[in-house]
């Protein structure tokens, strides 16, 4: 055997290990190319028609609640008391009437004009439903539902006269006439205007604001002159104010009536917080004679807001031939 020739088992080994780096080398070859083609295909696929098309919302509940037919919501609720308006009533009033509902609310429900929004602040809104009166008194009162799980769901009633409704920041706001229970429909002696926030099941009042119905100052006096002229004194007494009451204690006050018969009053506007009043009495003098006197001068009169009227406060009057 020549120096340096290689062994058979030399041979064998050196021969196993070319081929070992072959396939070495053919795999590591083949495995850069063949990630890169992977993730290239992955990047440019086109998107599955079903993938694109987003799958179908299911309806939130502030959808629910705009898309319900209120109609048959009002008709199907059991804590209302709903019938067929009655033939000859205005078409804009619609053909279906509240009889009775919680809280003494009724009326045509407006389901033209309901309004929508979160006034729990649980994220979800609200449906505000007006009901109409069929006369003059307009908006008299109001339907809260909230949206549940088997539908709308009524959550809140509130009744009212001659209502206006709106929605600001979160809250119901409802502005309404206020009366002492003496005027007329046509002319509440305040408005009182009221926000209101959802708690549970209930209109929680957060703020009130009372304002004078300028002009009802003439009504208020009027008022109290009827009263003197009926004899009904003790009424009359609390159309006067307290610093007026603190000044003419009842008793002196109603003393300087003691003889009077008649009275009539004139009155009219003069400005804001003030009346101008012409007075006719007829008076029984101590010796039986019956006496005509006049009057005239001026009423200013003060606004309380706790009573939500006007009160006589000071008068100027003089008498005149």
């Amino acid at each position: 055997m020549r120096r340096g020739a290689p062994s058979g088992t030399g041979r064998i080994a050196g021969a196993l290990l070319i081929l070992l780096c072959v396939v070495v080398l053919a795999a590591c070859g083949g495995a850069g190319p063949a990630t890169a083609t992977a993730t290239s295909a992955v990047a440019t696929a086109p998107a599955s028609p079903i993938a694109a098309s987003p799958a179908p919302a299911a309806a939130t509940p502030a959808t629910a609640l705009r898309e319900a037919d209120w109609g048959a919501v009002l008709r199907a609720d059991p804590h209302l008391r709903t019938e067929p308006a009655s033939p000859g009533m205005p078409g804009a009033l619609g053909d279906l009437y509240l009889a009775e509902g919680p809280g003494g609310v009724s009326g045509f429900p407006a389901l033209r004009d309901i309004q929508f929004g979160d006034l729990d602040g649980d994220g979800q809104e609200e449906a505000i439903i007006p009901l109409q009166s069929d006369g003059t008194s307009g908006t008299i009162g109001v339907l809260v539902y909230r949206a549940g799980p088997d539908g709308p769901r009524l959550a809140a009633t509130r009744a009212g006269a001659r209502l206006s409704l709106r929605l600001d920041g979160g809250q119901l706001v409802l502005r309404e006439a206020a009366y002492a229970g003496w005027e007329p429909n046509c002319c509440p002696s305040a408005w009182v205007e009221t926000r209101y926030r959802l708690a549970g099941d209930a209109l929680e009042p957060t703020a009130e604001r009372v304002e004078p119905v300028q002009g009802t100052e003439r009504l208020t006096a009027e008022h109290f002159y009827a009263l003197l002229a009926d004899g009904r004194y003790e009424e009359a007494y609390t159309f006067l104010s307290p610093g007026f009451q603190a000044a003419h204690p009842y008793d002196a006050w109603r003393a300087a009536y003691a003889g009077t018969e008649r009275i009539t009053a004139y009155v009219a506007q003069s400005e804001p917080g003030r009346v101008t009043v012409n007075l006719e009495t007829e008076e029984r003098a101590a010796d039986g004679a019956v006496v005509i006197r006049h009057f005239s001068g001026t009423w200013d009169l003060v606004f309380s807001a706790e009573r939500k009227q006007w009160l006589l406060d000071r008068a100027e009057l003089k008498e005149v031939p």
